[in-house]
């Protein structure tokens, strides 16, 4: 999630969500206030997981995250 200027080079708010290189979604608000509220839910959303591996976001092979990053980490070293 991160913030960037608008199509036309306004100054009209966007936030942008990256998939990691594969698409990109891009968000404008009828106004300013509403950018930083949407920006900071979608963060809260993308960050926050439950503590049950289930609850947890998972990769685009539907593996769990934080179990993807252990067993790349372990591969490496």
């Amino acid at each position: 999630v991160r913030d960037e200027e608008g199509p036309t080079g306004g100054n009209i708010p966007v936030v942008v969500i990256d998939s990691g290189g594969k698409a990109a979604l891009h968000l404008t608000a009828p106004g300013s206030r509403e950018v930083p509220a949407w920006k900071h839910a979608l963060s809260q959303a993308a960050t926050t997981c439950g503590p049950a591996l289930d609850d947890q976001q998972l990769t685009q092979d539907a593996v769990p995250v934080i179990l993807d990053k252990c067993i790349n980490f372990i591969y490496a070293y």
